[in-house]
């Protein structure tokens, strides 16, 4: 029960407390850093300052003697916006509203940070969201047809994420095109 690795500290500063979902250790600067995401559904799921307390307290119960108090720190996630901007065919003019919705619900769900994903189990830290996977995601969705456009941040490319930030949804816009 004493933390010595990076994934020790991991697993002990999940077993702080039964708010925590997710917890990424990371060594930087001498210091020992550790993220964590409480449960939650909002769209960027933020620790209280009582969880990070609890946390970094329950840390140093069970860290080697070596490690002074102000060797860890314990923080909140840094999110990554993803924003989609689409350009979709619907399969018929008279589904657009409805669908429109629908995909907009769909984008928010898979790019929820603890509930999202291709695998629906979140989103690892560090972990990049390709632009293939939220073709895969909004050429699935029953009603549409084919895209003729999809950026994501403006880019039509994979988005990077760095190793200690989690995506978040952000801002979406879809728009309709009716062909033939």
């Amino acid at each position: 029960n004493r933390a010595v690795t990076e994934e020790d500290f991991e697993r002990l500063a999940k077993s702080a407390s039964n708010y925590i979902a997710r917890a990424k250790c990371l060594i930087e600067n001498n210091k020992l850093k550790i993220i964590i995401i409480p449960k939650g559904e909002e769209d960027k799921p933020t620790p209280s300052l009582r969880l990070v307390k609890t946390v970094e307290s329950h840390l140093l119960n069970y860290t080697l003697n070596l490690i002074l108090p102000g060797s860890i720190v314990v923080q909140g996630p840094s999110y990554k916006e993803i924003s989609v901007t689409a350009e979709v065919v619907p399969e018929s003019m008279d589904i657009a509203i409805p669908l429109e919705k629908d995909i907009l619900k769909k984008l928010k769900e898979f790019l929820h940070p603890l509930t999202g994903g291709p695998e629906k189990n979140g989103w690892e830290f560090g972990r990049s969201v390709h632009i293939s996977d939220i073709y895969a995601l909004l050429e699935g969705i029953k009603g549409v047809d084919h895209l003729n456009e999809l950026l994501l941040n403006d880019k039509d490319e994979d988005v990077g994420i760095e190793k200690i930030q989690t995506v978040c949804s952000g801002e979406h816009s879809i728009t309709m095109r009716f062909e033939g």
